[in-house]
């Protein structure tokens, strides 16, 4: 699951979720758990987050989603953040 499909996943069940980048050697690819409090090395995508990242990757060009889908997740969403703000 890449940080696009779990942002649809959060808004689709309306509710939070923790993410971290994946060990494995695919990049862009997130973990993900229910929202279980704050857990060391997980980020919470809540449905803000979750909206904010659709809209801007939406905005994007198709060869800029392709490469977000491959970037890190937490870095998608602080550089996303940057730009909304």
């Amino acid at each position: 699951m890449n940080i696009i499909e779990a942002s649809d996943k959060v808004l689709q069940e309306q509710t939070c979720m923790l993410i971290r980048p994946k060990k494995s050697a695919e990049q862009g690819q997130v973990d993900c758990n229910d929202y279980q409090g704050k857990k060391k090395g997980w980020t919470i995508l809540d449905m803000t987050t979750a909206n904010m990242v659709k809209q801007v990757y939406n905005a994007l060009s198709e060869k800029n989603q392709k490469k977000v889908v491959t970037m890190n997740p937490v870095q998608t969403i602080s550089i996303f953040w940057s730009l909304v703000n």
